[in-house]
């Protein structure tokens, strides 16, 4: 199923765009046979900026040199400002990402982070290599059913990313892609 299949069928309107975006932005790393553990934070964190740059957000993270101030709560996050201007009052926050190649316990600290957020898309990037992506991404998004601030998910989706090697020889890897709609309480599997 295209990505643009997945997001028609699983009623994830206005977000379309975005998660779209993530998608294809992160898949593209992809193409980069360079990356490895030691650069794959600073390109993630670059690619996610300059997505959020293309939409005309505020973005900021640190450690990249396309993010207009420094890591603000999240590893990545995306603010919109009255008038564009973060001189001005806040209005939005429309993404966050967490990035975590640690063990269970730093995943899941990191995710608590997510789970707390107002933004619409919460991306959380992991190793899905040491973890079983499928697995890992059932557990925690059972934990955002029993966060008491849960009418926030009205609107949210969460987008889980596992970086997973393909060919550890070749240094080939790839993105495995699932979506959580805390609304329809269903998981979705993209790639």
């Amino acid at each position: 199923m295209k990505i643009s299949e997945l997001l028609t069928n699983c009623k994830l309107n206005g977000f379309n765009p975005i998660v779209h975006s993530l998608i294809t932005g992160l898949n593209n790393l992809t193409n980069n046979p360079y990356i490895d553990d030691s650069t794959s934070t600073e390109e993630v964190k670059t690619c996610l900026c300059e997505i959020g740059r293309k939409k005309n957000y505020y973005v900021c993270a640190s450690d990249v040199s396309n993010s207009d101030h420094g890591e603000w709560l999240y590893d990545v996050t995306w603010l919109e400002y009255v008038g564009d201007d973060p001189q001005n009052s806040l209005v939005k926050i429309p993404f966050v990402a967490e990035c975590e190649w640690g063990d269970t316990g730093d995943i899941k600290d990191d995710f608590d982070k997510l789970v707390q957020s107002t933004a619409d898309v919460r991306l959380l990037i992991f190793d899905g290599t040491k973890h079983n992506a499928k697995k890992k991404v059932k557990d925690l998004s059972s934990l955002v059913n029993r966060y008491n601030y849960n009418l926030v998910y009205q609107k949210t989706l969460y987008l889980f990313s596992s970086w997973e090697w393909t060919n550890l020889q070749n240094n080939t890897w790839h993105f495995r892609h699932l979506i959580f709609n805390p609304k329809l309480n269903k998981i979705y599997l993209v790639s």
